[in-house]
């Protein structure tokens, strides 16, 4: 295989990628306008807040089907894969259109940046899909564990191997689910901005007609 000048693929650095493109788009309008401070605050403390409000209160029975969801999440991948090599061919058929136009070309612009938003986005979808996948294999061979009843653990003054080995088990257990909670909400939450700006897209190229 011959090598390809360029930036080398590195897993992490391309999984941050992702990530950043993702965060800071979901910040501005389709125009590359910041947006209120409200929605700053639903990306960034809504989420962490409602996952520790959700541990707290499932702190007793905090169950669910993995296999159903892990079927979901797969179901849903593959469709966001698709869609993705849909806005790669749109992006490339976008890119061969010359105008001088002003108003085409500003047109064209819009079109670039709703892909844009739709790329970012719905890449992130996928890696947070992929990460809920994995994290729900791992809960599979704890199962009994993850679903412990933490209501009965209480913090005591008493230090022994006994009570470290537990407050860390409760720990990681704490961790577990606030992760799990956490990624579902940001799972749900780009879906849901993807399919707005699919929707505003749409109503787009209808306005051209």
């Amino acid at each position: 295989m011959k090598k390809t000048s360029g930036r080398k693929l590195n897993l992490f650095n391309g999984i941050n990628e992702i990530r950043k493109n993702a965060s800071s788009y979901a910040k501005l309008d389709i125009n590359g306008n910041s947006k209120s401070k409200w929605n700053i605050l639903i990306l960034r403390l809504l989420p962490i807040l409602f996952s520790v409000f959700l541990v707290f209160v499932l702190r007793k029975n905090f169950s669910f089907e993995p296999k159903l969801v892990a079927t979901l999440l797969s179901l849903f991948t593959g469709l966001l894969f698709g869609l993705l090599l849909k806005i790669s061919d749109k992006a490339i058929l976008l890119s061969e259109i010359k105008t001088d136009n002003v108003q085409d070309e500003a047109d064209v612009m819009r079109e670039a940046n709703y892909l844009k938003l739709f790329f970012y986005f719905l890449s992130y979808s996928i890696l947070v899909s992929i990460c809920l996948i994995i994290i729900i294999i791992i809960q599979s061979f704890f199962s009994k564990i993850m679903s412990l009843n933490l209501n009965g653990f209480i913090f005591s003054d008493e230090y022994s191997l006994t009570t470290i080995f537990t407050f860390i088990k409760v720990s990681i257990i704490y961790f577990f689910r606030f992760l799990l909670i956490y990624l579902i909400y940001n799972f749900l939450y780009f879906i849901l901005l993807s399919m707005v700006y699919l929707y505003k897209y749409i109503q787009f190229n209808f306005s051209k007609i």
